[in-house]
């Protein structure tokens, strides 16, 4: 996305929202602007997260990351031990991908930063399992070090376009819980194309564009307005969603069980008390 477009979105979206995940579909620290990115952003008070694999960190990255005032970065790290995570991450070096996370961190650490909050995920999946053992010696590279939290959560099937294995699967529906995801968030590619959420990987349920299109336009326009009455009516033939494992999570209080605790805090506490260590 261009720098200026994307200026020209969060100028309609100050005021109005919490935070802005700057990445989908992609590496963010390929984008030369992402550092202008989240200043742009912090500027206009609205706060940052970034998700990324780490392999394109390098020093200079990391401190621009720093000074640029990003509020959460995530590290997708898939695997516990060398053999799952280079099985999953083709082409990365367990060794060189963990060595520039932590490079990361001293360095966050000796500028005696308290941002960005930093998260490593791990995605784990019925197809293998990792022992307690192999969790705890990779945790062991961190000690001393400002990593906030460490994230393990199930794979999903990114609306039904992935076999995952899990035992979340649509394949297994039973009880449905209707996704929120509709009435609070909402995806914009990089061209300016706007989808209901990060679940429509390949962009099958184009709602507009921001190049001919203002976001409030089509927040309440009638593309999405349908696609919430279907979800409401759970009248989900033929869209995206009925394939997707999303809406058959168990929830509480319309909040799926395993991001409710994450959800809360962050939005009544704030990103700090999501510290595990």
């Amino acid at each position: 996305m261009e720098y200026y477009f994307f200026c020209k979105i969060v100028d309609q979206l100050a005021g109005y929202v919490n935070d802005v995940n700057l990445s989908h579909r992609g590496e963010s620290l390929f984008h030369p602007e992402i550092y202008r990115m989240v200043k742009y952003c912090s500027d206009k008070g609205i706060k940052t997260r970034i998700h990324s694999n780490a392999t394109q960190l390098n020093e200079e990255k990391s401190r621009k990351l720093i000074d640029s005032g990003l509020d959460l970065l995530s590290f997708s790290f898939d695997g516990f031990n060398k053999e799952t995570y280079e099985k999953i991450r083709v082409n990365a070096k367990f060794e060189e991908t963990l060595s520039k996370i932590t490079m990361f961190l001293k360095m966050k650490q000796k500028l005696g930063s308290k941002k960005p909050f930093t998260i490593i995920q791990v995605i784990i999946s019925d197809n293998y399992s990792e022992s307690s053992k192999n969790r705890d010696e990779f945790m062991k590279i961190f000690e001393n070090l400002p990593l906030d939290r460490l994230y393990v959560k199930e794979a999903h099937n990114w609306g039904g376009n992935m076999e995952t294995g899990t035992k979340c699967a649509a394949a297994k529906k039973g009880t449905f819980s209707m996704c929120t995801f509709l009435w609070y968030a909402i995806t914009i590619l990089w061209n300016g194309s706007v989808v209901p959420c990060p679940q429509d990987w390949f962009g099958k349920m184009v709602l507009g564009n921001l190049h001919n299109q203002s976001l409030k336009e089509i927040w309440n326009d009638s593309p999405v307005f349908n696609i919430r009455t279907r979800m409401v009516t759970q009248n989900l033939d033929g869209i995206l969603c009925e394939t997707c494992d999303r809406p058959w999570r168990k929830q509480v209080l319309g909040i799926p069980v395993e991001n409710a605790k994450t959800f809360l805090k962050e939005h009544v506490l704030g990103y700090s008390s999501l510290k595990t260590r």
